[in-house]
């Protein structure tokens, strides 16, 4: 039996890099994101298939599922920075943080529900934003830790029907949003993030693993270099 995996974000660095991850495991994909030439240049490299458009949109997500037919393992990467001070940012810009980062993995797993096979997995991909409480980050921040509660209530809902739902939490990772940072951070690589979702699909179903922070270290002899730290104010995963 082929082993289907949707991977939502997939033109981001860390969304990209699941999908090779989980193309080398043998998943079949149906891989999503907005930016559709894009998409549509990674899923002719994996042999993927591409639906395109806004999965915050319940009409697109009821495409991608539609797509992915039975679901082993969902993939949410789909995050937007924006960094600003409260008294900064507009509303409207509020909204689309919380749309893009909160809005869109509920509607993603919602519709995929039906679909995911026992012993499938529901892999969010969060952030260490809510723990540090960095100036600027109020809505990202919010919208991610709404999504860490939302993975622990699904996990206690899900669990009956033999189904997981992790969240995986990186420190900086060497993509655009590292690059609309206030100051340099050691950064994991897209690769990194991606091969602990790729050893999550590896294990045994009865197997509960909540929330993973991962980080880069920041010194001693695996210290890795800073990067990031413009005043950039637009970025997107």
């Amino acid at each position: 039996m082929s082993r289907r995996a949707i991977v939502a974000g997939a033109t981001g660095g860390i969304g990209g890099a699941c999908a090779r991850a989980l193309h080398a495991e043998g998943y079949e994909l149906v891989l999503n994101a907005r930016r559709e030439v894009e998409l549509q240049t990674i899923a002719d490299e994996l042999g993927a298939t591409a639906v395109a458009g806004d999965c915050a949109d319940e009409a697109v997500t009821a495409r991608v599922v539609d797509a992915a037919g039975e679901i082993d393992v969902i993939v949410h990467s789909v995050g937007v920075l924006n960094p600003q001070s409260l008294t900064e940012q507009s509303l409207a810009d509020f909204d689309n943080v919380i749309r893009v980062n909160l809005r869109s993995a509920y509607v993603l797993v919602r519709a995929s529900l039906p679909a995911l096979r026992p012993g499938g997995r529901i892999i969010l991909i969060s952030s260490i934003a809510p723990k540090l409480a960095m100036r600027g980050t109020g809505a990202y921040a919010a919208a991610k830790s709404g999504m860490n509660t939302l993975a622990a209530v699904l996990s206690n809902e899900l669990e009956r029907d033999g189904i997981n739902v992790h969240v995986v939490s990186p420190g900086p990772v060497e993509t655009g949003m590292v690059e609309d940072t206030v100051k340099p951070y050691a950064s994991l690589t897209s690769e990194d993030v991606a091969e602990v979702v790729r050893w999550l699909t590896t294990l045994p179903p009865y197997v509960q693993v909540g929330e993973i922070d991962v980080r880069a270290a920041a010194r001693g002899p695996y210290g890795r270099i800073p990067v990031g730290g413009s005043s950039n104010n637009e970025a997107s995963a």
